[in-house]
């Protein structure tokens, strides 16, 4: 394998894809994470976030469509050590009280992201990064879609931004409001309100939204940021918060490992298929035809996590800025780790 192939398979190039995964709280370690993929000068072309993962994303749209993700990685990271507190994301609404949908809304939440995104866009005119950019931020529709295909109900609402909205000023508050909507913790927030429709947040049905970056067909590797460790705290909690928090983690990470288990089952299942086409000696026309029906590329799946697990619950780094920063630092740490092994791993491969 030529130098330039390694570097292209360690992850690099236009065809990596970035899927943030929620985490409350704890969403300070994807902050880190991209930081220092922005800083290795991966070039992430598409990106599909839920929960808190969207809050970081929406601002990261903002780098990607302008060529400055570093920048945007930068901002996102001040925001969540000097904003990322209880007291700068809770905004009290009578109305939401009255009618018990929820303690807080959305509206500081939203304000941040805007903000965010203010901040790494400058002044007009804007210009465009060379290669086209994706945001897809994951919703939970309160009012279904229905189906296409069958009777049953849609919950799950991806809503998706191009480069061409970020260089619009006019949809930043529409970016802000999606990031908001897929942030909002079922009975901590009342449902966020787009076009007239209620949203919750988009962990309820969709916290690891893999499939989302898979339309590319340039996209060659995914990049998974999760706070799911591989050895997670034993510990059983006593009830109240600490219950509360762990059930938190638990809806959070339990689909990352299902989805990225099926996703991995899937490459091995096209692998096999090529190695029978291989073994039959069919022909480059029928390969094509055949990998092409399936919708086959080789995918390289890296999965960025923090070992052992990060201290504290979902909500613990509300309250605290250190523990915001120490998240932030362990994100970082992983994110090296991963591509140290993803380089590793291709190295063996080349051999």
């Amino acid at each position: 394998m030529r130098d330039s192939e390694l570097e292209m398979s360690k992850v690099g190039g236009d065809a990596v894809a970035l899927v943030l995964a929620g985490a409350v709280a704890k969403g300070a370690f994807a902050v880190g994470a991209v930081t220092h993929i922005a800083r290795e000068n991966v070039s992430i072309r598409r990106i599909a976030a839920t929960s808190s993962g969207a809050l970081t994303a929406a601002v990261l749209g903002a780098g990607m469509a302008t060529g400055r993700l570093a920048q945007a990685a930068e901002v996102a990271t001040d925001l969540w050590l000097d904003h990322g507190t209880w007291s700068d994301i809770a905004h009290v609404t009578i109305g939401d009280w009255f009618h018990a949908s929820g303690l807080l809304d959305t509206t500081n939440v939203a304000n941040l992201v805007r903000d965010g995104i203010r901040q790494v866009m400058g002044s007009p005119p804007f210009t465009a990064a060379p290669s086209p950019s994706k945001v897809t931020l994951i919703t939970t529709r309160l009012v279904p879609q229905a189906s296409t295909s069958d009777a049953l109900p849609i919950y799950e609402h991806p809503i998706h931004f191009e480069t061409r909205d970020y260089l619009d000023e006019s949809r930043w508050d529409r970016i802000a409001q999606a990031a908001a909507a897929s942030a909002t913790f079922p009975a901590v927030f009342a449902p966020t309100m787009i076009d007239g429709q209620p949203f919750v947040d988009g962990g309820a049905v969709n916290n690891a939204p893999i499939s989302h970056v898979l339309d590319d067909p340039a996209v060659r590797t995914v990049m998974i940021v999760t706070t799911e460790a591989s050895a997670p705290d034993p510990r059983v909690p006593t009830g109240g918060v600490d219950l509360v928090g762990k059930l938190a983690d638990v809806l959070i990470n339990e689909r990352i490992s299902q989805d990225l288990a099926s996703a991995r089952k899937t490459n091995a299942v096209l692998c096999r298929v090529r190695d029978a086409l291989d073994a039959t000696g069919a022909s480059a026309e029928t390969k094509r035809a055949v990998l092409g029906a399936l919708g086959w590329r080789q995918l390289e799946f890296v999965l960025v996590h923090p070992d052992p697990g990060l201290t504290g619950t979902a909500f613990s780094a509300f309250f605290d800025r250190d523990l915001r920063r120490t998240y932030i630092e362990e994100g970082i740490r992983a994110a090296q780790a991963a591509l140290e092994r993803a380089t590793r791993e291709c190295a063996m491969i080349g051999q």
